[in-house]
């Protein structure tokens, strides 16, 4: 009987060590949701830092393949569209003058930012000689990363590259 006894007494043990477990287990798997949802907002975020960073190099090769657009200034203050617009982008033939090449390169660029960046803008600003010596231009993207549901008021990221073309 003693024996019996002994079993009776650990019956509700054991279904409370079950359910302790369950709840352990589900704030681990919560635990791990979370960090899941983390990272993959983290690494949306990463790209698009990438292609800020892509699209800032798109924006140097097309000022150093018009040379002459460069040297007559035609890409020394490239305002900034507003965001989420996107800019009238102009047609250029083998026929295009310096500047006129200039205004495209501007407008295609803007284009892919506002395409690709969520609220994308892009500006650059150049100074120094444009008597055939090397200019240093500013080239500058913004664009807003994605948040949690509850984050509504986010600070502008911002990625500039100063170069010398």
């Amino acid at each position: 009987m003693n024996v019996r006894t002994g079993i009776h007494r650990q019956r509700g043990v054991t279904l409370v060590e079950v359910l302790t477990a369950v709840v352990v287990l589900s704030v681990g798997l919560l635990g791990v949701a979370a960090l899941t949802l983390t990272s993959a907002r983290t690494n949306q975020n990463a790209a698009l830092r990438s292609t800020a960073t892509v699209l800032i190099g798109d924006m140097v090769d097309r000022m150093r393949a018009n040379a002459s657009g460069l040297r007559g200034g035609s890409y020394d203050s490239i305002a900034a569209n507003a965001a989420g617009t996107t800019p009238t982008v102009s047609s250029c033939n083998s026929s295009c003058d310096a500047a006129a090449m200039a205004t495209y390169d501007a407008t295609q660029w803007q284009a892919r930012i506002v395409e690709l960046l969520p609220q994308g803008t892009g500006a650059v600003s150049c100074a120094g000689t444009s008597s055939g010596k090397m200019r240093q231009c500013i080239v500058t993207i913004t664009w807003r990363e994605s948040v949690g549901a509850r984050e509504t008021q986010v600070p502008a990221q911002s990625f500039a590259m100063r170069v010398d073309v």
